[in-house]
């Protein structure tokens, strides 16, 4: 291929194959079309060198942050200062308005434009404008102003309602009747309805529950929604707890209930039990149920414990001991005559272990303590009511022996204590199951609650004071149901097209009931502080309501 020379403006040359035949002129229009005029013609069209720009030093990442800060503290307080002035302008129309009216009623001129010169109330307008990109902070710091500034509505009588309704017109935009009547409105629902809702969160952060439900809930007894409306009393939960009464007889949620009621006396039970050993330090394991291998398991541990302390102790005779068992003794001639012998001879047979008709070792006192344990438990839970007079005699009898081992051996008097009061309350877990085969009932309880405080030297069940009083009393009041069932009308619901659809609608529904009642009777992850705050919340909220549905609108 043929070689073509071509020159550059800027004298230099070089070289180039072209097809055969191609001529000078046409290789040169060739490069001219791809690679500019470098043929030796002016260069026509050529843009010209364009100088680099200036390298800008970057920004500091921390300056450009702390700049960034300092524009949205400024942004957040103009808006504080745009939203109480708003406020304060509404506040002045108003007063200007009344003023004009009265004004005219009296003199036939405006008083109020008088008073003001004339000039439109608009200090938020006196506001710098806002920065671009911060209109979220300058409107919360608005809002936070329009709060403050509001803050007199508090005083009010009327409550949320009064407060909303005026806030909400305080704030209106409108210049029309209707306008500020319709901002009213919607100011008294928002207050009222933000404060029922904090009050509503108050009580889930910390529920106020009566004595009676906090003691169950403290001794682990879960609870129905009726059963918690029953606990609070008034009217709504009386409708709750006859409401869930009347659900039992109804397809599909009567079973929900039943189940409900089946755990709360589960824990009821285990609760008793627990009051029993608890003194010692233990509890039920989760794997037992209660029942009647609980109760002997609770003996068998208290029954351990005094094993092992008894034998370490000794003790004399002294006149309180004296004063004690004559004041049992007397007590015990109201027992039918035939108990009456049988008290003074267990008392007497006693006689043989102390030593000198005063002293008892370590070994004597533990065998006076089984002893007397047999002859109580034994008696106690026997359904002929004068053996169980006779065993509380007997119980009585027991707890002098403990009171003087305590009070001679101060050493062990709390540990001795500990035991004493869970054979106590073992014996009332006795005798409240002795005669169910279902179990230990309320009911059951706090009749053998009621009975172990009459004997000699313990205090009135009528002042309350009696031991485990307190759950006999809450589970007695709240667990049972308050509605007799004949097995007959209710029950005809059960073979019912309507029963069952009424059970359909309602099963969703208790199951809901059941998940708050949950919340609101948890025994931990309450917060006594959250609660104060949301509280303290509620008193504000009807004022805020208004203002943050201003600034929603905005």
């Amino acid at each position: 291929m043929p070689k073509f020379k071509i020159d550059t403006p800027d004298g230099k040359s070089f070289s180039i194959e072209a097809p055969e035949g191609a001529t000078q002129e046409q290789v040169n229009e060739i490069v001219r079309q791809h690679a500019g005029d470098y043929a030796g013609n002016p260069i026509e069209n050529r843009p010209a060198p364009q100088p680099e720009a200036p390298k800008v030093p970057m920004a500091d990442p921390e300056d450009s942050l702390i700049a960034d800060i300092g524009s949205g503290v400024a942004e957040m307080g103009r808006g504080v200062i745009e939203g109480g002035a708003n406020v304060l302008d509404h506040a002045a129309d108003w007063a200007q308005s009344g003023l004009n009216a009265a004004g005219q009623a009296i003199s036939g001129s405006n008083w109020g434009d008088a008073l003001n010169g004339g000039a439109k109330n608009d200090l938020a307008g006196q506001v710098a404008p806002g920065a671009d990109g911060m209109g979220t902070l300058r409107g919360m710091g608005r809002f936070g102003g329009e709060v403050v500034a509001s803050a007199p509505l508090g005083l009010l009588r009327g409550g949320a309602l009064a407060q909303g309704a005026v806030g909400g017109a305080l704030l209106s935009d409108k210049n029309d009747l209707l306008g500020v009547g319709m901002d009213a409105l919607t100011g008294m629902a928002g207050g009222y309805g933000a404060r029922a809702l904090m009050r509503g969160a108050s009580k889930v952060a910390d529920p106020v529950v009566d004595e009676g439900l906090k003691t169950l809930i403290n001794s682990g007894i879960r609870v129905t929604p009726g059963q918690y409306g029953r606990s609070t009393g008034g009217k709504l939960g009386a409708l709750a707890a006859r409401t869930e009464d009347r659900a039992t007889s109804t397809p599909f949620v009567g079973s929900m209930v039943q189940g409900g009621r089946d755990n709360s006396l589960d824990d009821f039970a285990r609760a008793t039990i627990n009051r029993a050993v608890g003194p010692i330090g233990l509890e039920l394991p989760q794997q037992m149920k209660p029942g009647r291998n609980a109760v002997k398991w609770a003996g068998d541990k208290l029954s351990a414990a005094y094993d092992s302390l008894l034998p370490r102790l000794s003790v004399s005779g002294d006149e309180a001991f004296l004063s004690d068992l004559q004041g049992i003794h007397r007590e015990a001639q109201t027992l039918a005559p035939a108990r009456v012998d049988q008290f003074n001879s267990i008392v007497n047979d006693l006689g043989r272990f102390w030593q000198g008709g005063r002293n008892l070792t370590g070994e004597s006192l533990k065998a006076v303590d089984t002893r007397l344990g047999e002859r109580i438990r034994r008696f106690s839970t026997s359904p002929d009511a004068d053996q169980q007079d006779l065993g509380d005699a007997l119980q009585s009898v027991r707890d002098a022996v403990h009171d003087l081992a305590a009070r001679q051996n101060p050493d062990f008097a709390g540990e001795l204590s500990s035991i004493n009061q869970g054979w106590k309350g073992l014996v009332q877990v006795e005798k409240a199951s002795a005669n169910s085969k279902a179990g230990i009932s309320p009911a059951g309880y706090s009749q053998a609650v009621k009975q172990s405080s009459s004997t000699v030297r313990r205090r009135g069940y009528s002042r309350g004071e009696a031991l485990n009083q307190d759950l006999s009393d809450a589970a007695s009041d709240i667990l049972p149901s308050d509605l007799g069932n004949s097995g007959t009308a209710d029950r005809q619901l059960q073979n019912s097209l309507m029963g069952n659809a009424v059970g359909l609608i309602q099963a969703p529904i208790y199951a809901g009931a059941r998940g708050a009642t949950s919340l609101l009777t948890r025994e931990g992850a309450t917060s006594p502080g959250l609660a104060k705050l949301l509280e303290y919340g509620s008193r504000v909220a009807p004022i805020a309501a208004p203002a943050a549905i201003e600034t929603l609108r905005r």
